[in-house]
Parts: structure tokens; C-alpha cells; sequence
């Protein structure tokens, strides 16, 4: 008889678990009235980041919902020789939402999502799944959906260019020569906080060793360029850039590699790759040496 009752125990505890399904490790119980309702594959560019992924989220159930969030796994995808990559998680911003029954919502990720320059040009997969609560405070998440083309990575955006350069000239222990840099939009939107940096300008003594040039960068000022607009940077009103040479400054040539940073109206940010100036500044003796 007693172990009638403890078979009858089990019984009754495995049929209340197939219904309401209680998350292992979690006070949540799984409940599929929150679907994922519409995604559309993300076409991600190399060295793109702050992405922010938008999911159509439904509530299929006959009660209200609140705190309903989305989180979603690391996009992975596989090379060409079976070896898995990722997809870089940035940031972390929750958005989170209540709906009514029937009703239908878009829901921004809770991660933002950057991509380098050199990531794979291949499709990644995920999955997803949602938690949310009643308004009696019972926790909830819905099973998981699958993404099987969650992110799909295309080459660089290279819509930021610099234009033909001529080679600056300072003397030793010259201070803030601005090099003259002409930039281009070559895109069909508008880009705001349009930025060119540069690593160091390295040149050589005679006896090979290696010397750089100062460079600095007036960042915290903002140029945004419309499609098909080129400007010539101003000292007074852009992002300019000026270099200066010590007195014991190597003579000669100095070459250096630069490479944009933008933003587009979606507040997406891009990086170019690198490229390099071989003839970007001459160094020479001061009149006075001669």
C-alpha cells in the first residue's frame, strides 16, 4: 500500500512538471504565450559595431505580461575548414517591454553585437528565448528558437576615403604643421563623427634606428559628411590633425598608416582597415643649422 502511494506521488509530480516545466536551476516555469514573432538575418560589414538586433515579439496568451526581455547565444558559425567563430558580444542593454494579449512589439537585443575587420565572411547561427513575468510576479521563459541565420557577414565598408596627399615639410623642432588631408564620402548615406586617425609617422637615422614624429588628433570635434561630400580638414572647425618634430628629430621621410572611424544614422559604428601613406612627412635641418 505504501508503495502505491509513493508510485501515485510520482506520478501526479512528473504529469504537473509536463505542463508548467520548471526551468532547471531557475524559478521559471516555461510558457510558450511569448513567441518570436519576425527576424530578419542581420547583414553585418567587417569592423561594424554597435549593433543592436530587432526581434518581432508576440503575446499569443490571454494575459498580460511585463518585464519581457530577450536574451540570445553568441552567434557562432563554422570556416571553411570546420574550425567555429564568433561573433563578438559589445555592450549590454537591456530593453525591456509589457504586452497585452494579442498584442505584437519590436524588441531591441540586450547585447549589442561587433564584428573585426578580419571576421569570417560566413553565416552565423544562434538561439534565443524569452523571460517575462504576470502581474501576480510569477517568472517565466518561453523554449528556445532557433536562428539558423542570425548574422550574415559581407567585406568592410569603406564609404570614407582619403583623397590624393602631398607630402608635408617641417624643420626640426617645428611645432603644430597641419598636414593637409582631403576626405571624401563616397556613400549613399550620411555619416556623422567622421574621425581619421593615424598611428605614428615613423622614420629612420642614417644608422637605421627607428624614430616617430608627434601626431595628435582634435577629437572631440564632430564632422558629419552627406553622400558624395568632400572637405578638406580645418583646423578651426574639424577633427584636425597636426604633427610636430623634436630638435634631435631623425631627417627624412616618414610614412604612416591610417584608417577612418564613422556612424551612420542607426548610430552603427564602422572602422576601415589600414592603409599607408610611404611619402607623409619630410623632416629637414632648421635654416639656422645651415
Amino acid at each position: 500500500m505504501r508503495i502505491s502511494n509513493v508510485f501515485l506521488f510520482f506520478c501526479l509530480l512528473m504529469a504537473f512538471l509536463s505542463v508548467t516545466k520548471v526551468v532547471s536551476g531557475t524559478d521559471r516555469i516555461v510558457n510558450s504565450d511569448i513567441i518570436l514573432s519576425g527576424f530578419e538575418t542581420m547583414v553585418m560589414e567587417q569592423g561594424k559595431h554597435n549593433v543592436r538586433p530587432e526581434f518581432r515579439v508576440k503575446n499569443t496568451g490571454g494575459r498580460t505580461y511585463v518585464k519581457v526581455k530577450i536574451i540570445y547565444d553568441q552567434p557562432t558559425g563554422l570556416d571553411r575548414f570546420g574550425k567555429k567563430k564568433y561573433v563578438y558580444f559589445e555592450r549590454s542593454l537591456f530593453n525591456y517591454t509589457s504586452l497585452e494579449p494579442g498584442e505584437e512589439k519590436t524588441l531591441h537585443g540586450y547585447m549589442t553585437l561587433k564584428t573585426s575587420l578580419k571576421q569570417k565572411e560566413i553565416t552565423y547561427a544562434s538561439k534565443c528565448w524569452f523571460e517575462f513575468a504576470d502581474n501576480e510576479g510569477n517568472l517565466y521563459r518561453s523554449p528556445n528558437h532557433k536562428l539558423k541565420e542570425f548574422v550574415r557577414v559581407i567585406p568592410y565598408r569603406e564609404d570614407i576615403v582619403l583623397l590624393d596627399y602631398r607630402p608635408v615639410e617641417l624643420e626640426r623642432g617645428q611645432d603644430k604643421v597641419y598636414p593637409e588631408l582631403r576626405v571624401k564620402n563616397r556613400g549613399k548615406e550620411t555619416y556623422t563623427a567622421v574621425l581619421l586617425k593615424f598611428d605614428k609617422p615613423l622614420g629612420k637615422y642614417e644608422t637605421g634606428r627607428l624614430d616617430s614624429l608627434y601626431i595628435y588628433t582634435y577629437r572631440s570635434r564632430k564632422l558629419s559628411l552627406k553622400p558624395g561630400e568632400e572637405v578638406t580638414l580645418d583646423p578651426a572647425r574639424h577633427p584636425a590633425t597636426y604633427i610636430k618634430a623634436r630638435n634631435s628629430q631623425a631627417l627624412g621621410n616618414y610614412s604612416v598608416k591610417y584608417w577612418f572611424f564613422f556612424v551612420d544614422s542607426r548610430g552603427c559604428e564602422y572602422v576601415s582597415p589600414k592603409k599607408e601613406i610611404k611619402e607623409f612627412a619630410r623632416v629637414k635641418r632648421r635654416k639656422k643649422d645651415f
